[in-house]
């Protein structure tokens, strides 16, 4: 585990955010310790905390089927239109931005 940083996760995010590490091209396994769910990951952890912020971002976009995007993600020219690819929204008409 030389390199990697363990972060606590959510179970409910755990799908979610392994798919967006994947995604990133950042390696990541997650184990379970004491009741608690862990993610480890070969990146820093502002990498890990926007890795993160995406992929509960997905989580509320499948649950409500509007598309979640953070703040931070809305003033990052060319991933509003990225996004809303992912999701087959064309005009953005069906989002919600969290913060």
């Amino acid at each position: 585990m030389k390199n990697f940083r363990k972060f606590k996760i959510s179970p409910e995010n755990k799908r979610y955010l392994s798919t967006e590490l994947s995604l990133r091209g950042i390696l990541n396994f997650t184990e379970e310790e004491n009741g608690q769910l862990y993610c480890y990951a070969k990146c820093s952890g502002e990498k890990f905390h926007a890795a993160h912020t995406r992929a509960v971002c997905e989580r509320l976009t499948k649950e409500t089927g509007l598309i979640h995007m953070s703040k931070a993600e809305m003033d990052t020219p060319g991933l509003f239109d990225a996004v809303n690819a992912r999701h087959g929204s064309k005009d953005g008409s069906r989002y919600a931005v969290i913060i």
